[in-house]
């Protein structure tokens, strides 16, 4: 059986414009984490002895961090379509294969870190605006 771990080092993400694909790629981040949430609805009864619970509404939340650079461009316009409050689209996936996930996205935080000891970064949360995509490997 082939080794099919992937490193995160070796991913790949992008920006663009909201309603287009992401194609600018982001070289500066760090630490991607991507999370789709399902909200469970309960439907339970007197009549059942066991919690009755269906897949209710979908979501997803984005996380990372990127290096400071204030002549960055990637971090200029991301902080840009921050303060704006302007929906953009992000795209996150693997480079050996493609794999990964679309859409367009709100950012919900945007900041200027900078720890004693360590790089200065900005850290970025988004929550999706719409529909999550996937890439699927070529």
């Amino acid at each position: 059986m082939a080794n099919t771990m992937h490193i995160g080092l070796n991913g790949k993400s992008y920006y663009g414009t909201a309603g287009a694909e992401a194609a600018t790629e982001i070289t500066a981040i760090q630490d991607v984490s991507v999370s789709i949430e399902i909200n469970a609805v309960e439907g339970t009864s007197r009549a059942s002895a066991w919690k009755q619970v269906k897949a209710g509404i979908k979501g997803a939340t984005a996380e990372f961090s990127l290096l400071w650079d204030g002549t960055n461009a990637s971090q200029a316009a991301l902080q840009t379509a921050a303060l704006a409050g302007t929906t953009t689209a992000f795209k996150f996936t693997d480079a050996a294969t493609g794999y990964g996930y679309y859409g367009d996205w709100v950012m919900t935080k945007f900041g200027f870190d900078q720890p004693l000891e360590d790089g200065m970064t900005c850290p970025v949360s988004l929550t999706l605006d719409g529909a999550l995509n996937v890439e699927a490997p070529a």
